[in-house]
C-alpha cells in the first residue's frame, strides 16, 4: 500500500502560535540590541530563556487537563509545537550557561552537576526533554507505536525536574517558583486524580464500545499530536465526546493524502458509535458515499467511505 506525500498547509492559527513561540527570543534580541540587558547580560539572558522554557513545558502539560475539563479540543495540535519550544528555550538556557558563563569548561560543568543541587536539577529536566523532542516526528510516533506514549510521561519527570531546579536555584525571594511548583502540582493532581478514577471504572464499562453518558469519567492518556494517516483509523481509543472532530480532521488528511477510499472501525457494541461515525460521513463534503464493511473487512463494527480528491491530489491504493 503506497501514499502520496500530503501537502504541506500551515493554518494561520498554528503561524500565531509560531511567532508567539519565537516572540520571548526576538524581544531578547531587541534588548540586547539596545543593551537593555542590564549589568549582567549573561545572567538576563539566562534567567529569560529558562523562565520561558518553564512557561512553554507548563503550557504543554496544562493543555490535556484543559481538553477534558473544558472540552476545548482544539488545543490538541499545538501540544507538540508548545513542547518543542520548551526544548528550545532549555537548550538556549543550557548552552547559555555552558558557554557564555562557563566557557565550555567541562570539568566545571561536571562538578557543578555533582555539587549543586539546582543545576543536577536542572541538568535532569533537559535529559529528560531531550528525548522527548528527538521523537516528537511521526515517524517516530509510528515507530514507537504505545511505547511512544510511555516515553513521553517522561514529560511528568521534566516538569518535577525543572520545578526543584528553580525551586534551589532562588534562595531569597521563592514566591515566584512557589507560584510555579503551585500550578504543576494541580496539574499532576488534575491529571492522576482523572486517571485513577478512570482506573477503578474500567470494568463497570462495556469492552466492545464506549457509549456516551453525559459525564464522562475517563482519562484518555495523551495521543500523539498528529496521528498516521493511513487508509483505517481504530476509533476505539478515543472518547465519545472526540469522536466528531477526529473522524473530520483524519477525513480532511485522508483526502489531503491521496485516498479516495477509507475504512473507519468503530466496533459493533449497540450500534451507537455506528450511527454517530455514519451521520458524520453523510454530512461531511469530502464524503462522495459510504456503506457498511464487508464481513471480511469489519462487518458492521466497520464502515467504508469513499472521498472527493482535490486536483492536486492523487490517488492511492485501495484497502485490500
Amino acid at each position: 500500500m503506497s501514499q502520496t506525500t500530503r501537502r504541506k498547509r500551515v493554518s494561520p492559527v498554528h503561524a500565531a502560535v509560531v511567532f508567539f513561540g519565537l516572540l520571548p527570543l526576538l524581544v531578547l534580541a531587541v534588548r540586547a540590541s539596545f543593551d537593555e540587558l542590564g549589568a549582567n547580560p549573561i545572567e538576563e539572558i539566562t534567567h529569560e530563556t529558562g523562565d520561558w522554557a518553564l512557561r512553554f513545558l507548563w503550557l504543554v502539560l496544562a493543555i490535556t487537563p484543559i481538553r477534558v475539563i473544558l472540552a476545548w479540543q482544539y488545543l490538541a495540535p499545538y501540544r507538540r509545537t508548545f513542547g518543542l519550544f520548551a526544548f528550545f528555550y532549555a537548550s538556549l538556557h543550557l548552552s547559555t550557561y555552558v558557554g557564555l558563563d562557563l566557557f565550555f569548561e567541562w570539568d566545571a560543568l561536571i562538578e557543578d552537576v555533582l555539587e549543586r543541587r539546582f543545576v543536577l536539577a536542572g541538568f535532569t529536566a533537559f535529559l529528560c526533554m531531550l528525548p522527548l523532542a528527538i521523537t516528537s516526528t511521526r515517524a517516530w510516533i509510528r515507530y514507537l507505536g504505545r511505547r511512544w506514549e510511555i516515553l513521553h510521561r517522561l514529560a511528568y519527570v521534566a516538569g518535577a525536574a525543572a520545578a526543584a531546579h528553580y525551586l534551589w536555584l532562588v534562595k531569597a525571594d521563592n514566591f515566584v517558583p512557589l507560584i510555579y511548583t503551585g500550578i504543576l502540582a494541580g496539574l499532576f493532581a488534575t491529571r492522576f486524580g482523572r486517571f485513577r478514577r478512570q482506573e477503578s471504572d474500567r470494568p463497570a464499562k462495556d469492552s466492545t464500545e464506549s457509549e456516551p453518558d453525559g459525564e464522562e469519567d475517563d482519562w484518555v492518556e495523551d495521543e500523539p499530536v498528529e496521528m498516521p494517516i493511513e487508509q483505517a483509523i481504530d476509533l476505539h481509543t478515543f472518547r465519545p465526546r472526540e469522536i466528531p472532530k477526529v473522524v473530520e480532521a483524519y477525513l480532511e488528511a485522508a483526502a489531503d493524502a491521496g485516498f479516495a477510499e477509507v475504512r473507519l472501525i468503530h466496533g459493533k457494541g449497540k450500534g451507537i458509535q455506528r450511527e454517530r461515525v455514519q451521520g458524520i460521513l453523510a454530512a461531511h463534503p469530502r464524503v462522495k458515499r459510504y456503506e457498511d464493511a464487508p464481513p471480511q473487512r469489519g462487518g458492521w463494527g466497520a464502515t467504508l467511505a469513499w472521498l472527493r480528491l482535490d486536483d492536486s491530489s492523487r490517488g492511492a491504493e485501495n484497502l485490500d
